[in-house]
C-alpha cells in the first residue's frame, strides 16, 4: 500500500501534457497545445485535420475556447506556415 502512495504522490508533479497560461479572448486562462494533445493522444489522423474535427464536434468558438495563429517552420528549402491552437478546458458560463 505503501508503494501506491509514493506512486499517486510522483504522479501529482508530473503533467501528462504541458499546461500554461494563455490569453484568448482577453483573459489569461490555463490552456495546451493542441498539437501537443494530439501527439499525448496518438491520434493517427492527421493534425489539421484533427484539429478542424475536434474545433467543429465539441462546438468550440475561436477566442474563447481556443486560438489559432500561424507558425512559420524552416525546412531545408524554404519556409512554410502552419496553423497551431491553443486549447482552454475552462467550461463557458
Amino acid at each position: 500500500m505503501e508503494n501506491s502512495k509514493a506512486y499517486t504522490e510522483n504522479m501529482q508533479d508530473e503533467q501528462l501534457i504541458e499546461v500554461f497560461n494563455a490569453e484568448i479572448g482577453g483573459v489569461k486562462q490555463q490552456a495546451v497545445d493542441a498539437r501537443s494533445l494530439h501527439s499525448f493522444l496518438g491520434s493517427r489522423q492527421d493534425f489539421s485535420t484533427w484539429a478542424r474535427n475536434r474545433i467543429s464536434k465539441y462546438k468550440f468558438v475561436e477566442n474563447e475556447d481556443f486560438i489559432s495563429f500561424h507558425k512559420k517552420m524552416e525546412r531545408e528549402i524554404g519556409a512554410t506556415k502552419r496553423i497551431e491552437y491553443f486549447l482552454t478546458g475552462l467550461p463557458r458560463p
